[in-house]
């Protein structure tokens, strides 16, 4: 079982719960997620997110990688009341996990 903050991901059940809520996630989606979460605050390459967690697949691309930061950040945000978990882009490097214990909605501006 690994904890972030209000993130806890239990490896043997393959579940997911942020801030005591459920999170309902593909197999694609559960292993970006903890591929990101093993090293919370790391910046993963999509290379390196490619050849983890599409190692079976000659023809993903950044495309899949893209979609599905975007699918997983949907997933979290809605399990997220306040402040949460954050997939956040490193323009030029890749994604990576934050926390933030921010009081209120987030916004991505």
């Amino acid at each position: 079982m690994r904890q972030i903050g209000g993130l806890v991901i239990d490896e043997s059940s393959k579940s997911v719960l942020l801030n005591g809520k459920s999170v309902r996630l593909t197999p694609k989606q559960y292993a970006l997620l903890s591929l990101l979460a093993s090293d919370a605050g790391r910046v993963f390459s999509e290379r390196e997110i490619l050849e983890t967690v599409w190692a079976e697949s000659d023809y993903a691309d950044s495309k899949d990688v893209k979609q599905y930061v975007y699918l997983l950040r949907r997933r979290l945000a809605e399990a997220s009341d306040s402040g949460g978990m954050l997939v956040v882009n490193v323009p030029g490097f890749g994604y990576k996990i934050e926390y933030s214990q921010l009081e209120g909605n987030l916004t991505d501006d």
